[in-house]
């Protein structure tokens, strides 16, 4: 098997994990690039970007045509993520030019935190206290920075990160928007951050035209398959991709491999209770639709 076809197979798995949840794009395709495709840490995470900008819209679209995003959602994310990407791609190029290799602790540290925050999501309890609005539409905005932040600076955190927020402040939220509203906030952060990978000429040209050649009907087959999956099998692929995340992550911040998967399952199941704790107070039934919001 040819280096190209090996990377475009790889672009293609990813991307129909992309489209299914909204999850594991960078978290996936970063590690890989780093591991196996013998790039250095900022070299992988520009070459991923600029590969997700023909994956995440193409998958977004059919999520789009499918009205199961949710719109005022997609504005508060944005108004935080798009500043946040900003100042995450002025990280990038700082620590990725004088220290490569704690670009990489800091590579492990947001798959760790992500694929945390993809295991803990809480199922959805629509019967449950409310947040004050302005509140919760804070935290909406804050969780869109983060997300951004995370996004520019590692190419990771978004679907992981703002899914994780969306379904916590927003319980009602079935599986289809969750995943169609986070792929389409996902489009613009992402299109500022490989502006921003181009501009640092980092980016792996070669390597990043295989992984859109493959992951672009590897996103449509995804997203198609989402629009029409049921809420259990949707939840039981994304916990099994944040395991993924998480045990990556480990290793990535030092853990031997073993170690790492030991890890992963005992914070899965100690984060899982304090967060069910934890959500039992801020639960917030979702309106039918937010399109109308401001």
């Amino acid at each position: 098997m040819t280096h190209d076809l090996a990377i475009a197979l790889l672009g293609a798995s990813v991307g129909l994990l992309v489209g299914l949840t909204g999850v594991g794009g960078g978290a996936l395709l970063t590690p890989a690039l780093i591991s196996l495709g013998g790039l250095g840490p900022a070299a992988a995470v520009a070459t991923d970007l600029v590969a997700a900008v023909v994956l995440r819209p193409a998958a977004a679209a059919v999520h789009w045509r499918a009205r199961v995003v949710e719109r005022a959602l997609v504005r508060r994310l944005a108004l935080g993520a798009v500043p946040g990407v900003a100042l995450g791609t002025a990280v990038l190029h700082l620590v990725g030019a004088t220290s490569p290799a704690l670009l990489t602790r800091v590579v492990g540290g947001a798959l760790l935190l992500g694929g945390t925050a993809a295991l803990v999501r809480p199922r959805h309890a629509p019967d449950r206290p409310t947040l004050p609005e302005p509140l919760r539409t804070s935290l909406t905005i804050v969780a869109g920075l983060v997300g951004g932040l995370l996004v520019g600076a590692t190419s990771i955190g978004a679907g992981s990160m703002t899914g994780a927020a969306l379904l916590l402040l927003y319980p009602g939220l079935g599986a289809a928007a969750l995943v169609g509203t986070d792929l389409v906030v996902a489009v613009p952060v992402g299109l500022l951050a490989a502006v921003a990978a181009v501009a640092g000429d980092h980016v792996d040209w070669p390597v990043a035209a295989a992984l859109a050649a493959g992951g672009l009907p590897g996103a449509l087959l995804g997203a198609r398959l989402a629009t029409r999956a049921s809420e259990r099998w949707g939840r039981l692929l994304r916990r099994a991709v944040a395991v993924i995340i998480v045990v990556t992550g480990a290793h990535y911040l030092g853990a031997p491999f073993p170690a790492a998967v030991v890890a992963a399952g005992g914070l899965a199941l100690v984060a899982r209770r304090s967060v069910a704790e934890a959500v039992e107070r801020v639960r917030a039934p979702l309106p039918v639709r937010l399109d109308d919001d401001a």
